[in-house]
């Protein structure tokens, strides 16, 4: 069986390794999405990260803790071999292509995909799949092609380019159906529930995971169906279907145990705590965050800490202990910056702005929420321009000016309505 990666860092939440296919091309399998954390304290209720509740409060709510924690790839196999060499990664890459040939180009370039996928490096998962769909078209290779459109698709839609990562990605389950596996067009499908998920249609984006997950099933592929059960458990969450995520959530993590994937169990760990946490059991969350915290540390996974630290935070900022809270969510938005993860970016510093918020350090609120807005409009994610918006409305009328207020929420509304997020 082989290693599937995850997609949200290659799979969605954290996926288990990626390895080669026999044929040499990379296998992008998993991507990995990861449930947000709602503001049980917020005066509107539950509302969520992305897109939250929009009616005003009496005084400034927070609606976004949570952490979408993305879409986040764990591989294992070749990308974990890789990394443990150690070295510039480029000229690593370069040595081993220097002495390939043109069909083992495309497992080289298809494994340093995957460790770029691991390691959430968009920018550079763009070109490596760049470089590999011109070889697969040089090589008259049809299956290969669609593998590295995947791998193109998926990082336009992690740097914010959602249409465009699906129109590629369209292209690639083309490619797929016609000269791929069973398996392949189940990645790519997987891919695409990414995609419709960071473009706010969640309804097609469970439909995508779970098609791909009983494909998984059906080939025996473990680590997959796992990190497509992760998504779907992320999907039904936002959707407003606790018990059907958390009931998702377990049974991906029992499969990634089962398999030993520890990135995957600590991906898994962080949904049913945010799960947890949804139902107001922070102790409870608080214990498994700690347990997949300790795992990303030792695997040295630096979107996995990050992930974590976010929904610590989360918990700190429910219990009002702010300063817990920002060093968690400051950790947190310091190595989403480094990765290039602009959708995490911006949910940090929302989360961020609603910490002050509680703190009624307004003004730093306000410019938290400007900030994390205008990383939304640059990746034209629509799905979460309203929570922050929302957030600043609040901040207005906390500080009486009114008209900018109702401004903002007239935008907020007309945004979560025309996305669908209420």
């Amino acid at each position: 069986m082989r290693a599937s990666s995850s997609l949200g860092t290659t799979s969605l939440a954290g996926v288990t390794g990626t390895e080669p296919t026999s044929g040499g091309e990379n296998d992008s399998r998993g991507l990995y999405l990861q449930t947000e954390s709602r503001d049980t304290n917020a005066a509107c209720g539950m509302i969520r990260t992305r897109g939250g509740m929009i009616a005003p409060a009496g005084r400034h709510a927070v609606r976004s803790l949570g952490v979408l924690v993305g879409l986040v790839l764990s591989l294992a196999g070749p990308a974990a071999i890789a990394r443990d060499q150690g070295g510039d990664p480029e000229q690593r890459l370069e040595q081993e292509l220097e002495r390939a040939s043109a069909a083992e180009r495309l497992v080289i370039l298809g494994r340093h995909a995957d460790e770029a996928k691991e390691r959430q490096e968009f920018p550079r998962l763009l070109a490596l799949g760049e470089r590999a769909l011109d070889l697969a078209r040089t090589l008259e290779n049809p299956a290969a092609e669609a593998r590295a459109r995947q791998n193109v698709g998926l990082a336009h839609t992690m740097l914010g380019e959602p249409e465009k990562g699906r129109e590629i990605l369209d292209e690639a389950l083309a490619l797929a159906e016609t000269h791929g596996s069973a398996q392949d067009r189940a990645d790519v499908v997987n891919a695409l529930g990414i995609t419709e998920y960071r473009l706010g249609r969640y309804a097609r984006a469970a439909e995508h995971f779970e098609a791909a997950q009983q494909v998984f099933r059906e080939l025996g592929e473990t680590e997959s169906a796992a990190t497509s059960l992760g998504n779907l458990g992320a999907t039904r969450s936002r959707m407003g279907d606790s018990g059907g995520g958390l009931e998702a959530f377990e049974q991906a993590l029992v499969l990634h145990r089962q398999a030993g994937n520890e990135r995957g169990t600590a991906m898994a760990l962080n949904n049913i705590g945010i799960a947890r946490q949804h139902l107001g059991r922070y102790a409870d969350a608080i214990e498994v965050y700690l347990e997949a915290l300790e795992i990303e540390e030792r695997l040295g996974n630096q979107a996995g800490i990050a992930r974590t630290c976010g929904n610590i935070g989360i918990i700190y900022k429910n219990l009002q202990q702010h300063e817990k809270a920002l060093q968690y969510m400051e950790r947190a938005l310091e190595i989403h910056r480094e990765t290039g993860d602009r959708h995490s970016e911006a949910t940090d510093l929302n989360n961020i702005g609603g910490i002050y918020g509680d703190r009624e350090e307004t003004e730093k609120a306000v410019d938290y929420y400007r900030q994390a807005l205008e990383v939304g409009e640059e990746m034209g994610d629509r799905a979460f321009l309203s929570t922050p918006r929302s957030n600043l409305g609040d901040a207005f009328v906390t500080l009486e000016r009114f008209g900018a207020a109702e401004e903002v929420f007239r935008r907020a509304l007309a945004l979560a309505k025309e996305t669908g997020n209420r």
